[in-house]
C-alpha cells in the first residue's frame, strides 16, 4: 500500500472525535441474532450509537443504496431491504453459503442540519459564520459472522478480509471468526475507495465493557484483542464540499462488528 494510494485530506478533511451532538451524527450498527449459527439464515438487527442498543423497529427511516451478503462463494446484491423486511422489524435474509460471511451496507446519504458548533468542535476549525450547517450524512457498516453447517466446510477464502465499494468502511486484514487470543488485528480504514492517512477508531467490547481509543496511521491499526466477546468498532470523517448548493461538509459515519469466540467455540 504505497503512499500514491494515500488520501491526504488536509486540515478541514479531520477525523470526527467524540460526538456528543445530535441524534443526526450518530453510526449504524448491524448485528446478527448470532456470530455462530447453524441455520441456513440470519436476522439482522439494526440499532444507532450501540449495537446492544435497542433494535430500529423501522428501518425505513433508513434505506439503503446498497446491501451485499457475500461468503467464499458467492455475493448477493440489492438496492434495497424491501425482499428481506419482517414484520416485527428486522431484517432476515438466506445464507448463501458456508463459512465466514460479511454483510455489509450503504444507507442513503441524508442531507440534515445540524448545530454550527458541534461541527466546528469536530472538525477543529474556528467558529463557522453560521447558526447551523448543512451535512450531506453518509452511514456504512459492516458485520462479519460465521456458520457451522455439519457435514460443509468452510471454503478457503478470504472473505472476511476482502476491501469493499461502500462508501467507507472499517475492514480487517485477518479474519476475525478464527482469530486466537494473543495476536494482533490490523484493520484498514477507507473513505470513498481511498485509505484514510490519519484516523481514530473507537472500540467496545460489548462483552467486557472495556474501551479502546486506536490511532491509525497511512489507513491502517494495529488492534490487540485481550478477550473473548462481541467487539464493535467505529471511526467517523468529515470533508468539506466547496460550492455544493446543498451541503458544506460529507460526513461518514463507519461500523464493523464481530465477535471473537472463546478458544473452545472458535470455528475450527
Amino acid at each position: 500500500m504505497g503512499v500514491s494510494m494515500h488520501v491526504r485530506f488536509g486540515f478541514f478533511s479531520l477525523l470526527l472525535a467524540a460526538v456528543s451532538g445530535s441524534q443526526a451524527q450518530e453510526a449504524l450498527f448491524l448485528t446478527p441474532d448470532t456470530f455462530v449459527t447453524a441455520s441456513r439464515e440470519s436476522r439482522l438487527l439494526l440499532s444507532e450509537t450501540k449495537s446492544t442498543g435497542p433494535a430500529i423497529k423501522d428501518w425505513t427511516r433508513f434505506p439503503a443504496r446498497w446491501v451485499f451478503i457475500r461468503t467464499g462463494l458467492v455475493q448477493e446484491n440489492r438496492d434495497a431491504f424491501d425482499e428481506w423486511l419482517q414484520q416485527d422489524g428486522s431484517v432476515r435474509f438466506a445464507i448463501p453459503g458456508p463459512g465466514p460471511v460479511v454483510v455489509g451496507v450503504d444507507f442513503a446519504p441524508q442531507l440534515q442540519t445540524v448545530d454550527s458548533t458541534t461541527v466546528s468542535r469536530i472538525a477543529r476549525q474556528p467558529s463557522l459564520p453560521r447558526r447551523e450547517t448543512k451535512i450531506r450524512h453518509f452511514r456504512s457498516a459492516l458485520t462479519v459472522f460465521q456458520t457451522d453447517w455439519p457435514g460443509e466446510q468452510s471454503p478457503d477464502s478470504g472473505v472476511a478480509t476482502a476491501k469493499t465499494s461502500l462508501a467507507s468502511s472499517i475492514h480487517p486484514l485477518m479474519d476475525p471468526t478464527k482469530f486466537r487470543m494473543g495476536s494482533d488485528m490490523a484493520l484498514e480504514l477507507v473513505v470513498r475507495g481511498q485509505e484514510v492517512e490519519e484516523a481514530e477508531v473507537f472500540v467496545v467490547n460489548l462483552t467486557s465493557g472495556k474501551t479502546w481509543v486506536l490511532k491509525a496511521q497511512g489507513g491502517l491499526c494495529k488492534f490487540t484483542p485481550d478477550a473473548p466477546g462481541t467487539y464493535e468498532f467505529k471511526f467517523q470523517y468529515v470533508l468539506p464540499v466547496p460550492d455544493d448548493p446543498e451541503a458544506d461538509f460529507d460526513f461518514f459515519s463507519t461500523t464493523l462488528t464481530f465477535s471473537i469466540p472463546a478458544q473452545k467455540e472458535a470455528i475450527r
